[in-house]
C-alpha cells in the first residue's frame, strides 16, 4: 500500500511537471502568436523586395528599349547630311550581255519613265538618277535594277542564275565598270558617267 501511494505521487509530480499552468500557456501562446506575425511580416517583405525587384527590372528594360530606339534613329538618319548636297541629273550607260547577245533591258511606254522618281529609265536606255540623293543606298545599282524589275546580284542576271549552261558551259555572273571588272554588283554606288558592263558567260 504504501509503495502504491509512492508511485501515485510520483506519477502526480511527474505529470504536474508536463503540464503547463496557465501563466507558461499564455506565454507559450504569445510567442507563437508572435512568431506567426514575425513569419507574416517576413512573407510581406519578401513580397515587397520581389515587387520592387520587378518594377525596377521593367522600368530599366524601358530606359533601354528607350535608348536602343533613340540610337537606332540616330544610326538610321543621314548624320552628315544628304549625300549629294543639291538637285542631280546623272546618267550611267548599261548594257547587260548573256552568253555572247545583247540582253534588252525594260524601258517604258512613250515618253514616261520606268522606274521612281530619283532613280529610273527613259526611251534612251540609260540609268537616270534625277534629284536630291539622302543616302548612298538609294542609288545602288541593284536598287534600279529592282526599280525596271530585273532580278540582279552577283549570283545571278534576269533569269541567268550561277552555274545554268551558257553555250554548253556553266556561266556565271560578271560586271566591269569604266572597263575594270568589279564587285560590288547589286551594292555599285551609281555615279554620273558610269559605263556599266554586265556579262553571263
Amino acid at each position: 500500500m504504501e509503495d502504491n501511494k509512492e508511485a501515485l505521487d510520483g506519477e502526480r509530480m511527474e505529470n504536474s511537471g508536463n503540464k503547463l499552468n496557465r501563466h507558461e500557456e499564455k506565454e507559450l501562446k504569445r510567442k507563437e502568436r508572435e512568431e506567426a506575425e514575425r513569419a507574416e511580416k517576413s512573407k510581406i517583405e519578401r513580397k515587397k523586395i520581389v515587387n520592387k525587384a520587378i518594377k525596377y527590372g521593367v522600368i530599366a528594360l524601358a530606359v533601354l528599349l528607350i535608348v536602343y530606339g533613340v540610337y537606332k534613329l540616330a544610326a538610321s538618319s543621314p548624320s552628315d547630311g544628304p549625300y549629294t548636297k543639291t538637285q542631280v541629273h546623272w546618267h550611267s550607260e548599261l548594257a547587260v550581255y548573256a552568253c555572247g547577245k545583247i540582253m534588252p533591258m525594260p524601258r517604258p511606254v512613250g515618253a514616261g519613265h520606268l522606274g521612281t522618281p530619283l532613280l529610273h529609265t527613259h526611251e534612251d536606255g540609260r540609268i537616270h538618277i534625277e534629284g536630291k540623293i539622302w543616302k548612298k543606298e538609294d542609288i545602288f545599282l541593284g536598287r534600279y535594277m529592282k526599280n525596271i524589275g530585273i532580278d540582279f546580284s552577283s549570283e545571278q542576271i534576269s533569269n541567268y542564275k550561277n552555274g545554268d549552261l551558257c553555250d554548253g558551259k556553266p556561266g556565271k555572273v560578271n560586271m566591269f565598270i569604266n572597263g575594270d571588272e568589279n564587285f560590288d554588283f547589286e551594292n555599285w554606288i551609281l555615279r554620273d558617267g558610269d559605263k556599266i558592263v554586265m556579262r553571263f558567260e
